[in-house]
């Protein structure tokens, strides 16, 4: 049987049709289990078929800051180049992506830096 829970119904569909719902399906529940490091390829795949997909954002930003390989200067490292990338300052901007940045920053010791993204 292939349900069990959400997690291995979407692990499933990963593996048997990746696709961006299913890739952003099955990490956010990833995301959801505590388990970053798996989900963070697979957000990584679903920028790449779909970068305007609005969970995109949100994903990447929990994925990056959730990595517990990832020291904090290269969360963010990545995560500010993910919010230029993504839409930068503008009407675009992600309040996810802020967000996460920083907090990375704020876990990088530049708190001052961080207060400035959410002041902007």
């Amino acid at each position: 049987s292939t349900w069990k829970n959400d997690l291995s119904l979407w692990r499933h569909a990963w593996a048997v049709e990746p696709s961006p719902r299913s890739a952003a399906a099955f990490s956010r529940y990833l995301l959801r289990d505590g388990r970053a490091d798996e989900a963070l390829p697979i957000v990584l795949r679903l920028k790449e078929w779909e970068p305007g997909a609005p969970e995109l954002p949100e994903l990447l930003g929990r994925a990056i800051y959730g990595a517990p390989d990832l020291p904090p200067d290269e969360k963010a490292r990545l995560l500010g180049e993910f919010r230029e990338e993504l839409g930068g300052g503008g009407e675009r901007r992600s309040a996810w992506l802020d967000y996460f940045l920083a907090a990375a920053l704020a876990s990088d010791r530049r708190q001052g830096e961080g207060y400035s993204i959410l002041k902007e």
